[in-house]
């Protein structure tokens, strides 16, 4: 399972839920996503783990902005299957398409 974005605030979850990170684990910064080499790797490892689940976090740190590509991948392979109500904010459970093919990371 992959929290997107990983901070302090979700990264718990994963302990909560019994449900292990990806491999490639980071925290989704706005310092981070400034490199190109850290969002392909953990698309890569989304890809080939074939994660199952995503929890995403709408707006949170401008992710949207920063990583507009880590947004583009989860449209392309997952799919929305609920919304759930978190801290004032609705978070989306998405699952892997079946039929899901990676996206050409640029």
């Amino acid at each position: 399972m992959v929290l997107f974005p990983t901070d302090e605030s979700n990264a718990n979850l994963h302990y909560i839920l019994k449900r292990d990170p990806p491999h490639f684990f980071i925290y989704h910064y706005p310092w981070f996503m400034n490199n190109a080499w850290i969002k392909k790797s953990w698309i890569d490892s989304l890809e080939s783990e074939k994660t199952p689940y995503v929890l995403y976090f709408p707006k949170s740190w401008d992710i949207e902005e920063y990583a507009p590509e880590l947004i583009a991948y989860l449209n392309q392979n997952y799919s929305i299957i609920d919304n759930i109500e978190w801290h004032g904010t609705r978070i989306q459970i998405m699952q892997r398409k079946f039929n899901a093919s990676p996206l050409a990371y640029q």
